[in-house]
């Protein structure tokens, strides 16, 4: 049966209510509002192949194992996602592995989980004043903003009604890399040349992806590390971890 998304919306409206999150404002750290909220939580590192969350329920208590080696905007659905079992009580545990299962209850894990992060009024009324038609620039902007990933920002405002169907979802998720490519592909000034269009753009996907490192990135485009960091930085494309 597939999920009942208005009242998924409405769920995650109330129980941000229960932490005093004003309807427009990002989440803030999410293990403290876990906490607030009456789970246990623990933060280990799991690694890139591990479980991103755990969620185990009892009578007396329950508790969310979170993956420390996520980076920032995957760890946050993570805690969101494990909240969604909670409060839809999903009484069995569960163990996360991957958070594009199709099940019913990892839908509606998902679903709570994009409308705690993101709330809907809070886009409508943040996408009113960005146009008609939202640029891969701004939907950067409003993922940086509300703290997740680029194409969980894409798809959340894909089902919020604020894209232009399909084709405008798959353009701004195919974008996403290609702003920078132009300054990569840019070698130093004693040389004549510039890197191949598609190798730049192919290389920043991957690290985009976290298939590469930043220091692998830097040495297939042939800079040093800190001026990639930088070009990233101003784009919102850098990794939370890499500007640490």
């Amino acid at each position: 049966m597939s999920p009942n998304f208005p009242e998924l919306e409405q769920k995650a409206e109330e129980v941000r209510g229960r932490v005093a999150l004003h309807p427009q404002d990002p989440v803030p750290e999410i293990v403290g509002v876990l906490e607030q909220l009456g789970l246990r939580v623990i933060v280990r590192p799991l690694g890139k192949d591990g479980p991103q969350g755990i969620y185990a329920r009892r009578a007396d208590f329950a508790a969310v194992l979170l993956n420390g080696t996520d980076y920032l905007p995957r760890f946050r659905f993570s805690g969101a996602h494990e909240l969604g079992h909670h409060v839809l009580d999903h009484f069995e545990a569960h163990i996360d592995l991957d958070f594009s299962e199709t099940t019913g209850k990892e839908k509606e894990a998902n679903a709570f989980a994009a409308s705690f992060l993101m709330p809907r009024r809070a886009l409508w009324d943040r996408v009113a004043n960005l146009g008609k038609k939202l640029t891969a620039d701004q939907v950067r902007d409003l993922a940086n903003e509300f703290i997740v990933s680029y194409d969980s920002m894409v798809n959340r405002l894909h089902n919020v009604q604020l894209l232009q169907g399909y084709q405008h979802r798959d353009a701004l998720k195919a974008e996403r890399a290609s702003v920078l490519t132009d300054e990569l592909r840019e070698r130093r000034p004693a040389e004549r040349w510039r890197l191949p269009t598609d190798y730049v753009h192919r290389a920043l996907e991957a690290y985009g992806r976290y298939d590469i490192s930043l220091d692998r990135l830097a040495e297939l485009v042939e800079r040093e590390a800190h001026e990639v960091a930088a070009i990233l930085a101003a784009q919102h494309f850098l990794h939370a971890e890499d500007a640490a």
